[in-house]
């Protein structure tokens, strides 16, 4: 007697995609918070393995279930977390309300403050943005008996310098600790586990500061001052996940 093959699983397509299934889902659901290339690349795997969404997922993208349902919040329940930062070039600098580590951890404060949450000064560390600049920095935090369940790093390469720490102390991302960074550069969805992100357009910020730049001169050194605001965004990988019991 002949057997039908299973049908292929979200599980499937993460492993032949090297993703994790919340990617997948994400790639159906909501492409926006996925890289375009990684959201393409996991639709062709799954086009290619013969994999269908849930019905019911189906429905929820296309915003008509007929249904009514109940809304519980995600995002992962950090309340504890470590911010590394990037050390400014010259001493001034750390004290300059507009600079771009100061916004940044203003965005970081702002947010932990919407959910009754705060990120102390002495949990905020600077080093040079590097891997050995990560390592170092939060070596320095776990020097210091105050816990934490989360690292908010202000490039990947310190981030990737905190896993790398992390894994000298034994400890497992994200089963201990979850680690953002900041950048999406293209060594961050190559390390184990893939790094969660914040994808800036590096390559658009270079070309509309030579448009400015291009536009002041033509100007003859006009004194006003353009501002443009290019769109983040975060990209979810695989080195962040949930708090574990007991250490919330």
């Amino acid at each position: 007697m002949e057997q039908r093959s299973a049908r292929p699983r979200i599980a499937d397509v993460a492993r032949e995609a090297g993703v994790s299934k919340t990617a997948v889902s994400f790639a159906f659901n909501s492409p926006d918070r996925l890289a375009p290339g990684t959201a393409e690349r996991i639709r062709l795997v799954a086009e290619r393995l013969g994999y269908r969404p849930h019905p019911v997922a189906r429905m929820l993208s296309q915003r008509e279930t007929l249904t009514i349902g109940v809304l519980t919040p995600q995002e992962l329940e950090h309340r504890q977390v470590v911010v590394i930062g990037v050390e400014p070039p010259a001493p001034i600098a750390a004290r300059l309300p507009s600079g771009v580590m100061a916004r940044r951890l203003a965005g970081y404060r702002a947010a932990f403050a919407a959910v009754g949450a705060e990120i102390p000064d002495a949990r905020v560390l600077v080093g040079p943005a590097s891997i050995e600049g990560g390592m170092s920095a939060l070596e320095s935090a776990l020097a210091v008996a105050q816990p934490f369940t989360g690292i908010l790093a202000m490039s990947d390469a310190m981030a990737i310098g905190a896993m790398r720490m992390l894994h000298d102390r034994g400890m497992a991302v994200p089963r201990d600790v979850s680690v953002v960074g900041f950048d999406d550069i293209d060594l961050a969805r190559h390390v184990d586990p893939a790094l969660t992100t914040v994808h800036q357009p590096i390559r658009r910020k270079g070309e509309e500061a030579v448009d400015l730049l291009l536009a002041t001169i033509r100007g003859g050194g006009s004194d006003a001052t353009e501002h443009r605001r290019l769109d983040a965004r975060l990209i979810v990988r695989e080195s962040t996940g949930p708090v574990r019991r007991g250490r919330a």
